[in-house]
């Protein structure tokens, strides 16, 4: 994808806190087109950081996002 110029994001679990079903290191891309690879966990954390990494492609930054 890169090689090709594709825009994605790589969303990356840091920490977790409380009972999820994945922990600290769990990854799921996010292409441009909304098509994922991969899964952190699913429900509305994982719902709100498709939002996130699809509107970091499109403003090209994510600064103040996660605050």
């Amino acid at each position: 994808m890169l090689a090709r110029g594709e825009a994605a994001v790589l969303v990356t679990v840091i920490a977790r806190s409380g009972s999820s079903p994945r922990g600290a290191g769990a990854r799921m891309l996010v292409k441009a087109d909304g098509e994922i690879q991969g899964t952190i966990g699913g429900g509305e954390v994982e719902y709100r950081a498709i939002q996130i990494a699809m509107e970091a492609m499109k403003e090209k930054s994510v600064k103040g996002k996660f605050s």
